[in-house]
């Protein structure tokens, strides 16, 4: 964290060079999701056990966290949501036409 807090203070050169630090990041945060994710199960794992002897009877809580991490600020959401219904009135196939609502809503909650 506190790196992303020195790399937001950072004036970078190019946009390339700030998607490549936005990588790093994210997949630093989408690892650290993953330790927490497999802490977690085994805390539920455990907890389970506690509350319960007979391992046939145990309820374990299902623990699900995210796939991809995103850095993107809500503007950038929006604004790649916009662009994705611009494409759905320009794309003259009727099933991938279709498909681009659900497509262009992606931006609103992949990766939070």
């Amino acid at each position: 964290m506190v790196n992303l807090a020195v790399s937001s203070l950072a004036v970078r050169a190019s946009a390339e060079s700030k998607v490549m630090d936005n990588q790093g990041l994210e997949a630093g945060l989408s690892y650290i999701g993953l330790l927490l994710e497999s802490a977690e199960r085994q805390l539920c794992e455990h907890w389970a056990a506690y509350e319960e002897r007979v391992v046939s009877k145990r309820e374990v809580a299902t623990i699900k966290y995210p796939d991809r991490y995103s850095l993107k600020t809500d503007a950038d959401r929006i604004k790649e949501a916009t662009d994705l219904t611009k494409l759905m009135n320009s794309v003259p196939a009727a099933r991938s036409s279709a498909n681009c609502p659900k497509g262009s809503s992606r931006p609103f909650w992949a990766g939070r």
